[in-house]
């Protein structure tokens, strides 16, 4: 996915880190997102560039297939805001 994706990491596994997540949301503009999932672990959101919601939510999913079949028809699927 080189150059295709930017990966974020919110880490909200400790107090510690809530407060260097809730920045690195900021700064990535999904404030909105962080705030309403700060408290589920894990959950993972694909957002196409600009957008401030995800395109495809997972909330307690490990497998590492989903996650790579949901980009692919992201990055493929010309229909999609993210193909482009």
């Amino acid at each position: 996915y080189d150059g295709k994706i930017t990966f974020i990491k919110l880490d909200v596994s400790s107090k510690d880190s809530l407060q260097e997540a809730k920045e690195t949301a900021q700064k990535n503009g999904i404030s909105e997102y962080y705030e309403k999932n700060k408290m589920t672990i894990p959950n993972v959101g694909l957002f196409c560039t600009g957008a401030n919601s995800p395109e495809k939510s997972f909330l307690g999913e490990t497998n590492k297939k989903l996650y790579e079949d949901a980009l692919n028809e992201l990055l493929t699927n010309t229909s999609k805001v993210c193909s482009r």
